[in-house]
């Protein structure tokens, strides 16, 4: 007997360096869907109009290519803190002045 790629055929060898460099792209795959699957479900309130049932079907149809999708044109941009807390201006001006100016107070 030969040792495999002496010679004769050099399939086995091939297919087996092709099936070990496929793995890690199987595991990244597998990854990327399931964060867009984790971002898409767990972002209930950026959602309006049923686009999270839209998202969550086009993820698990598209699987990758879905994902990245997701991630270029379907993802809505954080807001801003300051501008989404209620009062936060309010409260950042009593700690900078916590007597406030004269009049302030009822």
């Amino acid at each position: 007997m030969n040792a495999p790629g002496a010679g004769g055929n050099v399939f086995p060898v091939v297919l087996g360096w092709l099936l070990a460099a496929s793995i890690p792209l199987v595991v990244a795959q597998a990854v990327v869907t399931l964060w867009a699957l984790v971002a898409v479900l767990l972002n209930n309130d950026r959602y309006g109009n049923g686009n999270q049932l839209v998202w969550v079907v086009v993820v698990l149809l598209t699987g990758v290519v879905g994902a990245l999708l997701y991630v270029l044109i379907g993802r809505q941009p954080w807001e801003v803190v300051s501008e989404a807390v209620p009062g936060r201006r309010q409260r950042l001006a009593a700690i900078r002045d916590p007597w406030g100016a004269p009049g302030d107070h009822p």
